[in-house]
């Protein structure tokens, strides 16, 4: 988040906004979907302070199409990938609620 000002309106303030980014995985019989985008919240300047402009809209900026076999693929290379990175800079902290919501989302 920044409240610098950019390059068309130089030393312009700007009303902040927060923002989080955002993952989905879709499977079916033929494909893998792999999406990714970002959520951001602006605010607006009121007397009292700041106020939401309104809820968070998801932006989705990218979707890929991936095959079965080329999921295999990707898991993989992610799995060396992340022992690589553990092996040099250790263990990467995962939030065990995060792993259990994703597990219980794909059950029917």
């Amino acid at each position: 988040m920044s409240n610098m000002g950019s390059e068309s309106q130089p030393g312009k303030i700007h009303p902040p906004t927060q923002s989080a980014a955002h993952f989905a995985l879709v499977s079916s019989a033929a494909e893998f979907l792999l999406s990714m985008g970002i959520s951001r919240v602006g605010f607006n300047e009121v007397e009292n302070g700041l106020e939401s402009s309104k809820g968070p809209d998801i932006e989705w900026l990218v979707t890929w199409s991936i095959s079965p076999t080329s999921a295999v693929y990707l898991s993989q290379s992610l799995q060396k990938a992340i022992q690589l990175y553990e092996e040099t800079f250790g263990k990467i902290p995962v939030d065990q609620n995060v792993l259990n919501k994703s597990k219980t989302m794909n059950k029917p």
